[in-house]
């Protein structure tokens, strides 16, 4: 079934649906369902401070944020695609300023009250460069890593370099660009980067501490636009499809979750490339995936520590016996129907829809253990997601979410 490219248009940007002109109801769910997305990751922060007023608060605050910024956004259209270059470069100068004074604030906190993955992963690739496993034991260093190895493999260069800190940096910069590229346009792709990072207390925190997170949820889907538009384009040299699928593999064996993205990307490549090149694309990409992990798994299981790390889930089953698993369990069946969803999406949704699935499935589990861990507590519980889990969905929202959002055609006064 091969499929035209989304990029053989006229029009090269992602092809996703926009509310007509004129439509301001279905403006306002965009708004509305976008709005809770995005703010979802930073929610234990203000209810930590705030309380459930707070938590209102900022979801409102996100709703007017976004609001502005898509009302006023073709004023500087114009302006900002000229100016591209020199407003990537402002904001890389600015989040480079901003982490000199506050990395070095929010350590001298302490392991205790800020975020031990930076040091976690400057660990796991110092043992690796001196032939040793990653996976170290715990110390008061850092805690158990819960990295798998695609994580540490695409954190070696900056751990190398001083820090793998300085990833988040370069990752921002990267998705900036590759939306730029494909699929929003510069205007749309400052103005979702400019605001995750403005508007997320989540997204800055973890950017300040150090942490992997913010990366992790960026690297993903940049190797998913990379396959899909070098897979789509014709011509496109079979070699550069195989580079960003290796690429691809690497950054799906960061965290466990992200395995499961696999099903619906390929159904995705199949629509928009065609199958050979969708089964060269996805079976590199699950073949690097799993290698990684079973290199680092067969030689020491029991010393395998993102396994035992990785399920938080297991505290519902002292609760609710099986829980855990039936979330799971829950998660693959989505996987699955979104594979089969994006098998009947029409042509020119897509890419679009390979995204919000994206972005659901790997939210799902998060959202189900608040759900349960609030009903066992009879009340809001969010220390499920308290440690920013949800950066690793949020990108994925603002590909298949915010764009959308921003590209409608008509905006309500």
């Amino acid at each position: 079934m091969r499929m035209n490219s989304p990029l053989s248009t006229k029009d090269s940007q992602l092809s996703l649906e926009v509310n007509a002109a004129g439509d301001n109801s279905r403006f306002a769910w965009q708004l509305a369902i976008f709005s809770l997305l995005f703010a979802f990751p930073s929610l234990p922060l203000l209810h930590r401070y705030l309380g459930l007023a707070g938590v209102l608060g900022y979801l409102v605050f996100v709703a007017v944020g976004w609001f502005l910024i898509r009302r006023y956004l073709p004023r500087v259209e114009d302006w900002s695609s000229r100016r591209f270059g020199v407003l990537c470069g402002v904001l890389l100068a600015g989040m480079a300023v901003v982490f000199a004074i506050g990395y070095p604030l929010e350590n001298a906190r302490g392991v205790a009250n800020s975020s031990d993955r930076d040091t976690g992963l400057n660990l796991a690739v110092e043992r690796l460069l001196d032939g040793e496993t990653p996976y170290y034991p715990p110390s008061e260093k850092a805690g158990p890593l819960s990295l798998l190895p695609g994580a540490i493999a695409l954190g070696t260069p900056f751990a190398v370099a001083g820090n793998s800190a300085y990833q988040n940096l370069f990752w921002v910069l990267v998705f900036l660009i590759t939306l730029a590229w494909w699929p929003a346009g510069r205007p749309v792709a400052l103005a979702l980067t400019i605001g995750m990072m403005a508007l997320s207390p989540a997204a800055q925190h973890e950017f300040i501490s150090g942490g992997d997170m913010l990366s992790n949820g960026l690297y993903v889907p940049v190797a998913m636009l990379l396959c899909l538009a070098l897979g789509s384009r014709r011509p496109s040299p079979v070699g550069l499809l195989v580079v960003a699928s290796l690429l691809l593999g690497i950054c799906l064996a960061s965290r466990p979750n992200y395995g499961l993205l696999l099903p619906p990307f390929a159904v995705a490549m199949w629509r928009l490339a065609g199958f050979g090149r969708a089964s060269l694309s996805a079976g590199i990409a699950g073949a690097v995936s799993l290698g990684l992990c079973l290199a680092f798994y067969l030689p020491d299981p029991p010393g395998f520590t993102p396994l035992p790390t990785g399920n938080k889930l297991a505290a519902i089953d002292l609760v609710y016996p099986y829980a855990s698993k039936a979330v799971i369990l829950g998660t693959l069946l989505l996987a699955f129907l979104a594979a089969g969803f994006l098998l009947k999406s029409r042509e020119e949704r897509v890419a679009g829809d390979l995204f919000r699935w994206s972005a659901l499935v790997t939210l799902f589990p998060m959202l189900a253990a608040v759900l349960l861990f609030s009903w066992i507590g009879g009340g809001l519980d969010l220390g499920f997601i308290r440690d920013r889990y949800g950066l690793m969905y949020l990108p994925f929202a603002l590909i298949g979410f915010g764009i959308p959002l921003l590209r409608s055609r008509d905006v309500p006064d």
